[in-house]
């Protein structure tokens, strides 16, 4: 294996840093992790692997010939790779893009890909079946690795995110970071948050605007304990804001996975979050609140449920966790997945 070269795409993302710590953590095991390029293409070798993360970054556009265009270049990539014997890796972060849902490009792209793959990697167990039923691949090779954690991977700058917005030190915060797109149900967290009677409670939004989202939506919110961060957080601030916040809301309409979650964790801060996709997995008993979508109050009670959880059991719960989420861990297993 050492002989062979990883060839990932994307080596690192400015939205998430799951791939950089990846492959930071398959290199300390003494494997070249290269970020894949255009120009990579004829340089790599039998036995050489291509490991894709988000195929819609590939093939999906604004513009549907345009789309097409690039979805017979990717389709012509990976049957390119899979004849020269290149072994295609997929992980799989989300079934089906979030953005517009699923589309014709996305049915064919996928499945194409997930029949072409030497392995696909999903972050938990519940979404073995939801791979096998949507790509009708054999489950012999669909390998389960957890996602891996994000300690220490943000750095504090110590600037006091509450003194900033004016948010005693003493008052409960509700957090959400993270771009604000329509599937993320920001609608529904203030609406909940509205309805808690405790005003020495307080909610922070913070994250650029998708452009798919109604910007105007927050024009109409009045509340003064309602904190808006309508931009991009960079790097640098994340471990700020998540320091602010007591626990993170992620009351998602739909999710398969979710690095805003093990963000929260990582930062010993507990989630609110639907019982849906791999969320049970993610946030285990102690470690959060989950609620069922069907029930109308079901956020609200998950959100005045989380403020009684005790610290001491938090920690420990939170503590086990993490343990599972070793990055070294993840990167054997993922090595393994290559042979």
């Amino acid at each position: 294996m050492n002989s062979r070269i990883v060839y990932m795409f994307p080596k690192t993302n400015k939205s998430n840093k799951y791939n950089q710590l990846l492959s930071e953590s398959i290199e300390r095991q003494g494997i070249i992790v290269k970020d894949f390029h255009k120009n990579e293409i004829f340089k790599m070798k039998k036995g050489d692997i291509f490991h894709i993360h988000w195929p819609s970054l590939y093939y999906r556009t604004n513009h549907v010939i345009l789309s097409i265009i690039k979805s017979f270049f990717f389709l012509s990539l990976i049957t390119y790779f899979k004849l020269r014997r290149i072994k295609i890796i997929w992980t799989v972060h989300n079934i089906w893009p979030h953005s517009n849902g699923k589309t014709v490009l996305d049915l064919i792209n996928r499945i194409l890909l997930a029949k072409m793959s030497y392995k696909i990697i999903v972050l938990g167990k519940g979404l073995r079946f939801e791979v096998f039923k949507n790509f009708k691949v054999n489950q012999d090779k669909i390998v389960v690795i957890p996602h891996g954690h994000y300690k220490d991977a943000y750095k504090k700058t110590g600037k006091n995110i509450r003194t900033e917005l004016g948010i005693p030190a003493n008052n409960y915060v509700f957090g959400f970071i993270g771009q604000i797109s329509p599937y993320k149900g920001i609608d529904k967290l203030i609406d909940a948050f509205i309805k808690i009677p405790d005003n020495n409670t307080h909610l922070i939004i913070a994250g650029r605007i998708s452009p798919d989202f109604n910007e105007s939506f927050f024009d109409q919110i009045k509340c003064s304990r309602i904190h808006l961060e309508l931009r991009f957080i960079d790097d640098k601030e994340i471990a700020d804001f998540l320091n602010a916040f007591d626990s993170v809301v992620l009351p998602y309409n739909q999710v398969a996975t979710s690095g805003s979650a093990i963000l929260a964790i990582s930062f010993y801060k507990p989630v609110v979050a639907p019982d849906i996709g791999l969320m049970r997995e993610y946030i285990p008993s102690n470690c959060g609140v989950l609620y069922n979508q069907d029930d109308t109050d079901g956020l609200l009670k998950a959100m005045e449920d989380v403020m009684k959880l005790k610290r001491t059991e938090l920690k420990k719960a939170i503590d086990e966790k993490l343990i599972k989420m070793n990055w070294k861990n993840i990167s054997i297993k993922t090595i393994d997945a290559y042979k």
